[in-house]
């Protein structure tokens, strides 16, 4: 029986690690591919072509003037998260390409999400479709290196969603932390992201309500 087990383990460990292999290839993929497109399309009008306002108010705060538009007054129109993100990426210096490559890798992040989705709602197979189609998806790859904020949050709420599907089966508190975590900061990119957040946190605290009391009933009955 031992030595069953541990064949079994064995098994699903390969099983695994060749998911993983396949899944970083097609997500290698996705990331050359937006890489490719950002490079051959160029960034001469690459703050006109985005939101330039995401990077007036990363470059006011680089230079010390507070979260501010060009007219230097204060604003509260856009939430700070992708300010702060491009504020971080390019240290309030004008470096188009290194929002280009920082956002191409987060979309490549988006799609290992995806595919860990896919995955642990259906099987390896399924996540490494949804996966190739999130790397394959034309919006995506067009948008992902865009100088807008659409990027960050998708990945963001992929990796929230992955966790908070983790967070149904386990219900562990690190787990919920992360989600909360991940659900602050997807709000904080883009505000309409709050519905979601709210109903996701009551969901959450349902479910680790519910593992909990079946946990308390099966220790009553033993």
């Amino acid at each position: 029986m031992a030595a069953k087990a541990m064949r079994a383990a064995l098994a699903a460990r390969i099983e695994r690690w060749r998911f993983g292999r396949a899944l970083g290839l097609i997500a290698a993929v996705g990331l050359v591919l937006r890489l490719a497109l950002g490079w051959g399309h160029g960034t001469a009008d690459y703050r006109a072509e985005g939101y330039a306002l995401y990077w007036e108010l990363a470059r006011n705060l680089a230079a010390g003037h507070g979260y501010v538009v060009a007219a230097g007054e204060p604003t509260g129109f856009r939430v700070p998260g992708y300010p702060l993100f491009l504020l971080g990426v390019t240290g309030g210096v004008w470096h188009p390409w290194a929002m280009v490559a920082a956002q191409a890798l987060i979309g490549a992040l988006t799609v290992v999400a995806t595919g860990l989705i896919a995955r642990t709602l259906f099987e390896d197979g399924a996540g490494l479709i949804a996966a190739g189609i999130c790397a394959l998806y034309p919006y995506y790859l067009w948008h992902d290196t865009a100088l807008q904020e659409t990027a960050l949050v998708t990945c963001l709420t992929a990796w929230a969603t992955l966790v908070l599907l983790r967070l149904a089966r386990s219900g562990t508190l690190r787990l919920a932390l992360l989600a909360g975590a991940l659900l602050v900061l997807a709000v904080l990119t883009r505000e309409t992201m709050l519905p979601f957040a709210l109903s996701a946190a009551l969901w959450a605290g349902w479910r680790v309500a519910s593992l909990a009391g079946t946990a308390r009933g099966g220790v009553d009955r033993g």
